[in-house]
């Protein structure tokens, strides 16, 4: 690991980043195949927190094995989420509205809207945009705008597989389709790439979410996914 930036790295398949900006929390996402990751590999990656002076640690939303490794090390749950999957058989048009590709000079505002979007454990900083925005080979980054930006989605894509990594539309502007539209535009982009599904998931009380995900066309998958944390997170 560089000896300057203890929270940009990754070991023994687990990639390691600054939470929310936050120097003494980490960011822990599993890189590998699931079961490929072993109880002694994230003991290894918290005694490396643990001499860089950080406090606490925040998992990726992860699945059941990679959840029992995390549990076994000393991590508790945090929260569960829904995990939703949509075959793409069958997209519906999305409805029209004013939308355009982001580039980089629309994040400060992009990040407002996400700010007003989520509560605070769930906010993005900048690192955590781009980690969005780069966590796929192939990625679709677009805006909702109206005079101003109203909402917006990333959808990726690793070859078949489809992800769609966030969603966010401003809450004076919620009720007016713009989310839908949003979802409907990253799943039409997905299927004229021959991607044959997509994933989202989405915490379990956030029943808006899940009704908008289920209107365009997906359906719970048997399995939730699960975030949790080590020692003192903000």
């Amino acid at each position: 690991m560089p000896p300057d930036d203890l929270l940009r790295w990754s070991s023994n398949g687990v990639r390691v980043r600054t939470w929310q900006a936050q120097q003494q929390t980490a960011h822990l996402t599993p890189m590998r195949q699931p079961g490929a990751l072993r109880r002694n590999d994230v003991d290894e990656i918290i005694d490396a927190l643990v001499v860089a002076d950080v406090t606490g640690a925040v998992t990726s939303a992860i699945g059941p094995f990679e959840e029992q490794i995390f549990l076994d090390a000393g991590f508790v749950v945090h929260e569960r989420l829904l995990l939703l999957r949509h075959s793409l058989d069958d997209v519906d048009e999305p409805p029209t509205t004013s939308m355009r590709r982001a580039s980089r000079r629309d994040h400060d505002m992009v990040l407002h809207v996400d700010g007003l979007a989520f509560q605070d454990f769930w906010k993005l900083d900048d690192a955590g945009l781009s980690d969005a925005i780069s966590a796929t080979p192939h990625s679709r980054f677009r805006v909702s705008e109206e005079g101003e930006i109203t909402g917006y989605a990333i959808t990726g894509r690793a070859g078949s597989a489809g992800f769609l990594q966030r969603l966010a539309v401003h809450p004076g502007h919620q009720g007016r389709s713009i989310g839908r539209a949003l979802v409907l535009d990253g799943l039409h982009w997905l299927k004229r790439r021959h991607a044959t599904h997509a994933l989202v998931n989405t915490q379990m009380q956030n029943t808006r979410a899940t009704e908008l995900y289920e209107r365009v066309g997906f359906r719970r998958e048997p399995h939730d996914l699960t975030v949790l944390r080590w020692g003192e997170v903000q």
